[in-house]
């Protein structure tokens, strides 16, 4: 039967089937349609053909995983995946990692039920080789159900934060972090908590801060479609980063090391009880910037920003890293 009569049902069904471990004639069976009808199903979709030693070979997963989003672990895998995955419209997830985090491609691996092989490759980017860790999983089902949560093709130009059970919300923004975040620890205790993505995805984080009590002044640094906040202190960093990751069960090792040393960190506790706002604009007045007046004072810009804050002043001035 030519392909152009075969209804798309059918061969999306014999992709599945082709994907869940059927040979091509076992797809085409269920139709009575010979093998080609799968074979040129598979060449649609874009679905690599197994070889033969391959033939028989079947990679199990849990096509249900994001169907319903009701886990710590669905939400983190779901912002991780709007972050740092790939999703494509024939059928195929892929995460790509640097190979020295290659242990959380396998943790996504157990988590969706993937037995699919993580590969260890080189690739060149501006000339110099590196190693990634990567995992291809096929099904339709997940993919679609990515889709309908607003992580699809094209997620880079059009992704939007996903809609989900507001209890679970710091357990996706941390997947999204732990893809597109940056933890940054510099010299004399100046640290900065970063996210990067499109303007909604920016926009959705800032919302969800607020909505968690945490609020800051950090300004969007816009390059072309990409949209930067940078939070800076050590006391909107801590906030930020125990929102996150403090109780947490599936995160990034890497950034939470670099968390817990920020949540860990040491500080020298001094009485601003006797800080006037009046003395503050005067400092203020004299050194110039906000900056110099928290060298002046011993402190940082975030420690700073809340005394202004519980004193009343106008929030009229941004953390500078």
């Amino acid at each position: 039967m030519p392909s152009k009569t075969i209804p798309e049902e059918h061969r999306r069904t014999m992709v599945q089937d082709y994907i869940d471990g059927a040979t091509m004639q076992e797809a085409a069976d269920r139709f009575g349609y010979s093998y080609m009808a799968c074979s040129f199903a598979l060449d649609k979709y874009g679905i690599p053909k197994r070889s033969r030693s391959e033939a028989r070979r079947k990679y199990d997963v849990n096509e249900e995983f994001f169907g319903e989003i009701d886990t710590e672990e669905k939400a983190y895998w779901l912002g991780f995946l709007a972050a740092d995955g790939h999703v494509g419209e024939r059928g195929h997830i892929k995460v790509t990692l640097s190979a020295k985090d290659r242990e959380h491609v396998y943790k996504f691996a157990e988590a969706v039920g993937a037995e699919h092989p993580i590969k260890i490759r080189k690739r060149r980017l501006d000339g110099n080789t590196y190693e990634v860790a990567t995992i291809t999983v096929c099904s339709l089902n997940m993919v679609n159900d990515l889709i309908l949560l607003g992580v699809g093709p094209r997620k880079s130009l059009t992704i939007t934060p996903s809609d989900i059970p507001v209890e679970l919300l710091r357990h996706y923004w941390r997947g999204v972090f732990d893809g597109d975040g940056h933890i940054y620890i510099g010299t004399q205790r100046r640290f900065a908590v970063k996210l990067i993505g499109i303007k909604a995805m920016i926009d959705g984080f800032r919302s969800f801060l607020s909505r968690s009590g945490i609020e800051t002044n950090a300004q969007d640094r816009v390059r072309g479609n990409v949209v930067e906040i940078s939070i800076g202190g050590v006391s909107l960093c801590k906030e930020v980063l125990g929102l996150l990751y403090n109780q947490s069960t599936v995160f990034l090792d890497r950034k939470k090391g670099l968390s817990d040393q920020i949540l860990n960190e040491k500080r020298l506790h001094k009485d601003w009880s006797g800080l006037t706002a009046q003395q503050l604009q005067g400092l203020h007045s004299e050194l110039g910037t906000w900056k110099k007046v928290a060298v002046h004072l011993g402190t940082d810009e975030g420690t700073l920003y809340g005394i202004r804050k519980r004193l009343d002043m106008p929030s009229d001035w941004t953390v500078s890293l």
